[in-house]
Order: C-alpha cells, then sequence, then structure tokens
C-alpha cells in the first residue's frame, strides 16, 4: 500500500523513503531515490539541505558551475592520489576529533577554498594529519551544477568526465554552509 510520510528529519526520510522529495518555500526542488538525492543534488539548497556539502564555485570552459561534494568524499594524501580526481594541494586547518571519525577543514591551494573534509577511523590512524600538514585533495564523487545564468551545456558536462587541472578549470571561493544555515567525476 502506498503511503505518503512528511517529514522535517533529513535522516529519517534518507532511511525510510523508497523516493523522497525535498520542498523549498512551497516548490519541489528534487524528488528521487534518497541515494540519488543525496549524490546528485538538483540544487544548492537541495545539496546543503540534506548535510554537509562542499560547494566550490568555479568556471568551466567560460561556463558559470558550481561543484558540489560530500566531505566523506574527499581523500587526503602526501602522494599523488589513487582511484580520484586531483582537487590540487592543501593546508589542513582544523582537525577536530569525533570518536568513530575527525572532521578536518582543509584551504585548498586553488583560490583559496576552504573545504569540509570527513575522515573515518581507519583513515585517520593509517595517516595522522594536524593543522598546518601540507596535503593533496582529491574527490572521488561529486556534482556540477549550473549557475542561474543559464544551462550547463553537453559539452562541459563531456568534458568534465576527464581529471582536470589548474591549466583548464578555475576556482573561486564558494559558501560552506551547514544544512541549517541555508535550509561525479573530475574537477580540479
Amino acid at each position: 500500500m502506498p503511503a505518503i510520510f512528511i517529514t522535517h528529519d533529513q535522516e529519517e526520510a534518507l532511511e525510510l523513503g523508497d523516493r523522497i522529495a525535498v520542498i523549498n518555500a512551497g516548490h519541489i526542488e528534487q524528488i528521487g531515490t534518497p541515494r540519488e538525492v543525496y549524490d546528485q543534488s538538483a540544487s544548492e539548497y537541495v545539496a546543503t539541505f540534506l548535510g554537509r556539502a562542499n560547494l566550490v564555485k568555479g568556471v568551466h570552459h567560460g561556463q558559470e558551475v558550481t561543484l558540489v561534494f560530500r566531505p566523506e568524499d574527499v581523500r587526503l594524501g602526501d602522494e599523488q592520489l589513487r582511484g580520484c580526481h586531483q582537487l590540487g594541494t592543501g593546508i589542513v586547518k582544523e582537525v577536530v576529533f569525533a570518536g568513530a571519525y575527525e572532521r578536518l577543514t582543509v584551504q585548498v591551494d586553488i583560490e583559496d577554498a576552504e573545504i569540509v573534509v570527513t575522515r573515518l577511523k581507519p583513515q585517520t590512524i593509517a595517516q595522522r594529519l594536524e593543522a598546518g600538514d601540507r596535503v593533496r585533495v582529491g574527490v572521488v564523487s561529486f556534482s556540477v551544477l549550473p549557475t542561474l545564468c543559464g544551462p550547463l551545456r553537453t559539452s562541459a558536462v563531456s568534458a568534465l568526465k576527464r581529471p582536470l587541472d589548474a591549466e583548464n578549470a578555475k576556482i573561486r571561493r564558494g559558501p560552506q554552509r551547514k544544512p541549517s544555515e541555508g535550509s561525479n567525476s573530475s574537477w580540479n
């Protein structure tokens, strides 16, 4: 028997729903499976409403875009990172221990963008990081949102299927919002 369940608890919606709808100011922002809505958010509002998200504004092939990736999708290392798309290098600004995981703030060298990173305990044991450490930064999954200026060209999306570097993408600092404050391939 189909049922509609209305909740303001994002975690509850992700755990219980076969399909969920995110509504903002009376308008549906996105409908999809919990995984689709979380991993491929259709807007900045959806991305930040469903948990922490890094939003990095940039320009790719002349098109303004926002790169969206979750803190748990970031990889840090002191050598070349495998299995992810290189974002560049950065400096660890803060490390917060939270039991089973740690949350880091990293200032990425490209345009001084700050991102939030979540590392599980096995990662923290394998590589201890402290404020001031220089690290390589990569992302394993992300989505690209066009700005309100217009739709993202197909060619720009296709170009994002390959790793980017500072020569073909410029990033400028974007907002870092928590849900309460505003509520997948490669990039550089």
